[in-house]
């Protein structure tokens, strides 16, 4: 797991800057359109 290798902060850090992120696939994005979840997936995007 990665909590085991690194701490908390550095994960979430990591996650936020998405300044060098080439491609972002965001798996079963028909399904959540399809169930009417468009609003979580565009603060997912934010």
């Amino acid at each position: 797991m990665i909590k085991d290798i690194v701490n908390e902060e550095a994960v979430c850090q990591y996650l936020s800057d998405w300044a060098r992120l080439l491609y972002l696939v965001i798996d079963e994005t028909n399904r959540m359109v399809e169930k009417g979840h468009f609003h979580k997936l565009k603060d997912i995007l934010k």
